[in-house]
């Protein structure tokens, strides 16, 4: 996971960028729908420095990914935020085990390894994370890009040919999870009152925005099958 680390690290500004960019009305609908349920104490995991809501609504945030290092200068200063090194698979690092909102945004198709079992496995490794250290009824809140059912199954299908093209661009390897497989995920994880929304995108997609975010910029609907989808889930009390 270190190498993903790195990766956004060195492609902050760019990340930054596409907020106002070509991923403009895509965060827009992300915060309008996400900020009605920040409140309390909050884990950001996977926040990469940027935040698609409005922190101020929470009384604390803490904000982990495996880019954050000791400087975490390169970022942000938030008054009610807090950085920290954390890695999605354990969560090891994280003292505080009791947030009443967890966030994970577009961070589950970069747990991706090599071998379809170890997808399958660290997925469920991070819902197992967050249903550790949520409050009984806390929420958890995912924004993540999801395609169809049929074509996930192709993806698994050629897995192993994409990850090999991936590592001879060094870039590491993306598992795009349907919406299906990712509330089946949440059920057997232990979570409840599942629901979900379609968060429009606008007229353009940046087809590669979490690898070269604003590289490929391409109208939206040749692409209509690609889905940005807000799943909201809440842990049984």
């Amino acid at each position: 996971m270190a190498e993903i680390g790195q990766h956004f690290t060195a492609h902050y500004g760019q990340y930054l960028a596409s907020l106002e960019g070509p991923n403009r009305i895509l965060y827009q609908n992300i915060k309008e729908t996400m900020d009605p349920y920040i409140e309390g104490d909050v884990l950001d995991l996977g926040n990469g420095g940027i935040f698609t809501y409005d922190p101020q609504r929470a009384r604390d945030i803490l904000a982990v990914d495996i880019c954050f290092t000791e400087d975490t200068a390169l970022f942000k200063k938030i008054p009610n935020v807090t950085y920290q090194y954390g890695n999605a698979m354990s969560l090891e690092e994280v003292t505080h085990k009791s947030f009443d909102v967890m966030i994970i945004q577009f961070l589950f198709h970069h747990t991706a390894e090599e071998g379809f079992k170890k997808v399958l496995g660290n997925g469920k490794k991070v819902i197992s994370n967050a249903l550790k250290v949520l409050r009984p009824g806390g929420k958890l809140i995912i924004v993540e890009q999801g395609i169809p059912r049929i074509m996930e199954f192709c993806e698994r299908a050629f897995y192993g040919l994409a990850c090999f093209v991936l590592k001879l661009l060094n870039l590491p390897p993306v598992y795009i999870y349907s919406k299906k497989t990712l509330l089946k995920l949440l059920k057997e994880g232990g979570f409840e009152n599942m629901r979900y929304k379609i968060i429009s995108c606008g007229k353009k997609l940046d087809l590669l925005a979490t690898l070269k975010p604003n590289k490929f910029v391409v109208p939206r609907w040749p692409f209509f099958y690609f889905k940005v989808y807000f799943i909201l889930a809440e842990k049984r009390g």
